[in-house]
């Protein structure tokens, strides 16, 4: 190799990121933690050399915590037990003495192959700690345990935590972080997610259903001295009615809580007739498409299309279910999940139920956002902004919601609002999907900042979304980085052969100003991609 090349790692110069790792390594979260230490070492090193294919619990049980050859990590946690602790302390380092790092070193779950985001602006931690007080207390809402017997399905739980947060992001004087980031503070103490996200309150609880019978226990807790401010047991039969009366309680048994010390916090929106539903097979449903919008993968929407539709038979009047088959849809046009034939487009069948939707309960947040999505994509600015705005109304704590409309407000036009909405989305949501940064990302690139394009688009990528891998490519060819291009372009075009010759189609989807589709379209030519 020629000395004077940097070598490359991630997309990063290797002596930046080790540079990130000793100031990791030389602090308090570290500086008298040895185990961690040679933890983080390890895969950081490992994966510079080329070798994060080669991270798994039996190597790092060899090399790191110096276990035999017979070592079998499915009998000795120790590996999963440090890669949690790791997490943990990464995230706490971020939080106080990283907060200024321009590299941020994660361990993303799943794996242990490290992860390498750059920081556009580092973010003034205080002044946004001070800008949550000020809107009002912050609560992390932590994922239902279910403890019922037999075969269980993890995303009734999590739609049951989904839904509790959406009805606590109603009260306009709370802060409620998002569900993609509470989820992964499962377990952890209470001390630490007061610490990382800066909660005041924390929610825990549990269900177990039986054929007959649920029990939801719940408890309400302050962070800052870990104490009960609240407990209670739910014991119904196991109904719809049941889940809706259960979390009713429940958000304003918090919502009293919290005005002991804070005052009033607002009122929730009223509930419609069409908020809720009487059939446990329609309320299944949805927390089925609540486990899909999680994922967005194509096989779950298949799953979640097939329940919605047959829901729809057994309540026809229920709005929740019309908004989440209008969300499905707009997917099936979008991005080409599970197309039907034979039927009318897929876009007009959004638009179609997102409309039902409002018509059944017009103060659902949720029907209002897919249907503003639904006028965005078919190019009508002035339907968009009357049912974006409203949607914002109903529930301007969401982060899902903002971040989707922001993408919509800035592929619209309207770059300072897009931004906002996204930027305010990003600290509801701390650990959010890499979709948030699609448009900041593009929006970069368009300005010509390349580097800060990529450091966008790194932190936003996702593996095996063509859009990630067609930015990347473009992005790469313009930095003169040629052999990355080559690497994005195959991917791109094993996810989507045809997708040169459908760019200007696919672009159109997504009202893209032509100064974006002109600039992208020029990076994707220079990475030998016929775009026309």
């Amino acid at each position: 190799m020629d000395s004077g090349v940097e070598k490359q790692a991630h997309g990063l110069a290797s002596t930046d990121i080790d540079a990130a790792l000793e100031r990791v390594l030389a602090s308090k979260h570290f500086a008298r933690a040895e185990r961690l230490r040679r933890f983080l070492r390890y895969v950081v090193d490992r994966s510079i050399a080329g070798e994060a294919d080669r991270l798994n619990g039996y190597s790092i049980g060899l090399d790191v915590f110096d276990r035999p050859d017979d070592f079998d990590p499915n009998l000795d946690t120790i590996v999963r037990v440090e890669a949690r602790r790791l997490r943990q302390s990464l995230r706490a380092y971020y939080a106080e003495e990283g907060i200024d790092d321009p590299i941020v070193i994660s361990l993303p779950t799943g794996g242990y192959s490290p992860a390498f985001n750059t920081r556009i602006n580092p973010p003034d931690t205080n002044k946004s700690q001070a800008v949550l007080s000020a809107r009002g207390p912050v609560i992390a809402v932590l994922p239902f345990d279910d403890y019922s017997l037999g075969d269980t399905d993890d995303f009734f739980a999590a739609g049951l935590t989904e839904q509790l947060i959406a009805m606590l992001t109603r009260f306009s004087d709370l802060m409620v972080i998002s569900r993609t980031t509470s989820f992964q503070y499962r377990g952890v103490e209470v001390s630490k997610i007061r610490d990382e996200l800066g909660a005041d309150f924390v929610f825990e609880g549990s269900i177990r259903r039986s054929p007959t019978e649920l029990r939801t226990t719940a408890q309400f807790i302050d962070a800052l001295t870990d104490t009960h401010l609240w407990a209670a047991t739910f014991d119904r039969q196991l109904t719809a009615d049941s889940f809706f009366d259960v979390q009713d309680e429940i958000a304003e048994a918090i919502a009293a809580r919290i005005a002991d010390r804070y005052g009033p916090v607002g009122r929730a929106n009223k509930p419609s007739d069409g908020s809720r539903t009487s059939s446990m097979g329609a309320f299944a449903a949805l927390m089925k498409f609540y486990d899909y919008y999680a994922s967005h993968s194509e096989h779950a929407h298949a799953e979640a299309r097939t329940a919605l539709n047959k829901a729809i038979e057994q309540d026809p009047k229920y709005a929740d279910i019309w908004a989440a088959l209008s969300a499905v849809h707009l997917d099936e046009y979008r991005f080409g999940f599970n197309q039907l034939s034979g039927l009318e487009s897929p876009l007009d069948r959004a638009q179609a139920c997102g409309l039902r939707a409002v018509a059944l309960n017009p103060a659902s947040a949720m029907a209002h956002q897919f249907l503003a999505c639904t006028h965005f994509h078919a190019g009508d600015a002035n339907a968009f902004s009357i049912a974006a705005e409203e949607a914002l109304r109903l529930n301007p704590g969401h982060a899902d919601l903002l971040a989707d409309l922001g993408t919509c407000y800035g592929l619209f036009g309207d770059a300072e609002k897009g931004l906002a909405l996204i930027n305010k989305a990003i600290s509801l949501n701390p650990i959010h999907p890499g979709w948030y940064h699609h448009y900041p990302a593009l929006s970069l690139f368009v300005a010509g900042d390349l580097d800060g394009a990529l450091a966008e688009a790194t932190r936003g990528h996702m593996e095996g979304f063509f859009w990630s891998h067609a930015l990347k490519t473009a992005i790469y060819a313009k930095l003169g980085r040629d052999d990355d291009a080559a690497a994005e372009r195959e991917t791109l075009l094993q996810i989507y052969p045809k997708f040169g010759a459908s760019y200007a189609a696919e672009a159109a989807k997504w009202q893209a100003p032509m100064s974006f589709v002109t600039s992208l379209g020029e990076g994707l030519r220079a990475a030998e991609i016929d775009v026309g």
